[in-house]
């Protein structure tokens, strides 16, 4: 096997957090991305690793292309993470999977081993006295992402502390500038909150963070708490793509929790772990259930959730205070509307009112608001009693796919619910750019959003204990979709509809 450049999963997470995909097309290195987002020295950069790339890109057993030739027909009956396995699965019985240490398709087993393999560095014991008072200093990590962004937010709303935020940055001022950016973006900067936020350069996929080994033993002595909500997040790269910054990440983070005093460890994880293909309709997956159901999970992503996951867990085990908090599909906010536009519901809809329609599918749609799922990660953390346990924040009022046409048409678009083989055919015919975007990502990123549709999700403690706070999750309805259609339109990602084009 070659030896390839240890650098190349940082780039390729470097080039996917500026909105850049990189694939291997026939031996061709291709790229997508918006407009401007590949500089000259981006393009330089990636022509000095070319083969480097595409050599790493070969380990993968799935096509990487966005266009990939998987059939897709099944998955789109069922649009569910389940689906889109077995729909993996069966490439992979022509593909195959030699020369890739963990394959696209593995066993809960196999990964127990990967995680295994990323314990040496932590405390057999660890003994936590708990802190009688409340903690000065929080260590963030994520926190331009979409909830990363509201988690900083109500950290600064609800606690006194100042916040410590892992950001890619070449200088202090670029990073404190991408935090106020992203704050700014989603109407929550506040410029006497300012002084309380401490950018600190680094990166996951590094070791030590990123940091020298003086900056990282620095911070590990001035932090109190960690709240880790960062992952690079691509439904198509290889587990070997995503291990450095999802699991090698974590790792470190543990690191950083175990060493001068022991830190409560708060970890955003994901309900794709438990999405195997073994699970039946209808399953109910409870919040403290064991990570190791003995299924087998596809794709890189839900594979580097798991192995941090349980990394985590592991370390639970052995004494570190730790909670794990499992999202659902985060939305946009319930108030406000505002919300990613890369998401796989964003791209839903916009195929919907580009195309006047949605496909008839016999599923579930859920909506989880990132201001509950904020609010709720930053509520729960904050309680003794929830150390050592899971919260599924998933919204524990879901309603029937038909229902998105119904919600959509009462805002004024005219749209139709479709056999899927129409709705295929119509996206085959739209050829315009951002059709074609969506007609290539949509699958993965539709996948993910509804994979807990079939696959139901126990949230019980999570509701029980927010209960105490008031804070509740909407249910899925016209008045949780309609802020969010309006920031779509504010934000020229959606044309508005004609009902209210003439009334204005």
């Amino acid at each position: 096997m070659a030896n390839h450049n240890p650098d190349i999963p940082n780039l390729l997470q470097r080039f996917s957090q500026i909105g850049i995909t990189l694939w291997c097309d026939n031996g061709q290195l291709r790229f997508r991305g918006p407009k401007g987002a590949l500089t000259p020295d981006l393009k330089a950069e990636l022509q000095q690793h070319k083969q480097a790339i595409l050599a790493f890109f070969g380990q993968g057993s799935v096509d990487t292309s966005p266009s990939s030739p998987l059939n897709l027909s099944s998955f789109y009956q069922k649009p569910t993470l389940v689906s889109l396995n077995q729909v993996i699965a069966n490439a992979l019985e022509n593909k195959g999977t030699e020369g890739n240490a963990i394959a696209t398709a593995t066993t809960t087993e196999q990964l127990l081993q990967e995680a295994m393999a990323q314990l040496k560095d932590i405390p057999d014991s660890i003994h936590f006295v708990p802190a009688q008072k409340e903690p000065m200093a929080i260590f963030l990590t994520g926190a331009t992402g979409f909830l990363g962004t509201y988690l900083l937010n109500d950290l600064l709303e609800q606690t006194q502390a100042t916040i410590y935020c892992l950001v890619r940055a070449p200088n202090l001022n670029t990073g404190q500038e991408r935090l106020q950016t992203k704050l700014k973006a989603y109407g929550l900067w506040q410029e006497t909150q300012g002084t309380r936020i401490i950018p600190v350069l680094g990166d996951l996929a590094e070791p030590l963070l990123g940091l020298s080994l003086d900056q990282f033993q620095q911070l590990a002595y001035a932090i109190d708490i960690i709240y880790h909500n960062g992952a690079l997040v691509n439904f198509v790269y290889p587990y070997t793509a995503l291990k450095a910054a999802n699991v090698n990440g974590t790792r470190e983070i543990l690191k950083l929790a175990t060493i001068h005093k022991i830190k409560p460890l708060h970890y955003v994880s994901s309900i794709g772990v438990f999405l195997s293909s073994h699970l039946a309709t209808d399953h109910v997956i409870y919040e403290q259930d064991s990570l190791d159901h003995g299924g087998t999970l596809y794709g890189g992503y839900s594979q580097s959730k798991w192995v941090a996951e349980k990394l985590v867990s592991l370390a639970s085990e052995r004494g570190l205070p730790v909670s794990i908090y499992r999202p659902g599909t985060i939305t946009g906010h319930s108030q406000t509307g505002v919300c990613s536009t890369q998401d796989w519901l964003s791209l839903t809809l916009k195929s919907a009112v580009l195309l006047k329609a949605l496909p008839a599918i016999d599923t579930v749609l859920e909506m989880t608001p990132v201001d509950y799922v904020s609010q709720g990660i930053i509520y729960l953390s904050r309680q003794p009693s929830s150390l050592h346990q899971c919260f599924h924040l998933v919204n524990p009022y879901p309603c029937h796919w038909h229902q998105l046409t119904d919600f959509l048409s009462n805002f004024g678009y005219q749209i139709q619910s479709v056999s899927f083989e129409q709705w295929v055919q119509q996206v085959k015919n739209y050829t315009t750019e951002s059709s074609s975007s969506i007609a290539n990502i949509l699958p993965i990123l539709q996948a993910h959003g509804s994979g807990s549709n079939q696959v139901k999700f126990n949230s019980e403690n999570a509701v029980h204990a927010l209960a105490k706070a008031q804070i509740s999750c909407p249910p899925v309805s016209s008045q949780l979709l309609h802020p969010q259609l309006s920031y779509f339109i504010h934000h020229d990602f959606l044309p508005a509809p004609p009902a209210r084009i003439s009334v204005n």
